[in-house]
C-alpha cells in the first residue's frame, strides 16, 4: 500500500486443481530481525474467496516455526525449529489431491503428513492460486518457486510418424 505496508504476491493458475498430484516448492530466507511470512493456497480463481491451506513461517527470536492450517485455521501440522534464521532453506508441500494426502518437506526431509480436514469433517483439496505476503513490518525472500501440477492434457495418440517430438509441459517454473 501507499504507506509501505505488506503486499500480496499472487501466483494464479487460471484453473482449479482438485485431483492428481500437486507439489509446491520454494527457497526461503528470513532475516533474523524479521518475524516471518505467510502464504496460502486459494480454492477458487476469485482471489480471497476461499483457502485450502495456510502456511505460517515464523521466527520469534528464539525458535523458528512452520505451521500449516486448514481454512478454519485449525492446525494440521506444526514443526518447531525446522530451519535457521539468516540462512536459505527449501520448503516443499506435496499433495495427492484425489486421496487428500499431504506431506511437508524442509530441506528434503519429511516433517510429517496430514489430511486437510476441518473440525466438521469437510475436506479441502482445491488449489487455484498461491498468495504470498510478509508478516507486517518484516522482510522475507522467496526464490526458485516450482509448481508441479496434474497433467491436464486430454488427448489420445492415434498415429506416430518419425521423426516425432512433442513437448508436454509437466512442471511450471516462475
Amino acid at each position: 500500500d501507499a504507506a509501505g505496508g505488506p503486499q500480496d504476491l499472487l501466483l494464479p493458475f487460471n484453473t482449479v486443481f482438485e485431483q492428481g498430484n500437486f507439489a509446491f516448492e520454494a527457497d526461503y530466507y528470513i532475516p533474523a530481525q524479521s518475524t516471518g511470512l505467510y502464504f496460502n493456497f486459494q480454492t477458487t480463481t476469485t482471489v480471497t474467496e476461499g483457502w485450502t491451506l495456510n502456511s505460517y513461517i515464523t521466527f520469534d527470536q528464539a525458535n523458528t516455526n512452520v505451521r500449516l492450517t486448514g481454512p478454519g485455521d485449525e492446525t494440521l501440522l506444526e514443526v518447531v525449529d525446522p530451519f535457521a534464521p539468516n540462512s536459505w532453506f527449501n520448503l516443499r508441500i506435496e499433495a495427492d489431491l484425489t486421496l487428500n494426502q499431504w506431506e511437508l518437506f524442509i530441506d528434503n526431509v519429511s516433517q510429517g503428513t496430514f489430511a486437510n480436514v476441518d473440525a466438521n469433517g469437510a475436506t479441502y483439496t482445491q488449489i487455484a492460486s498461491i498468495d504470498f505476503y510478509p508478516v507486517e513490518g518484516n522482510m522475507a525472500y522467496i526464490d526458485n518457486v516450482l509448481i508441479e501440477v496434474p497433467n491436464t492434457l486430454d488427448a489420445s495418440l492415434t498415429e506416430i510418424t518419425t521423426p516425432t517430438s512433442l513437448a508436454i509441459p509437466v512442471n511450471e517454473y516462475i
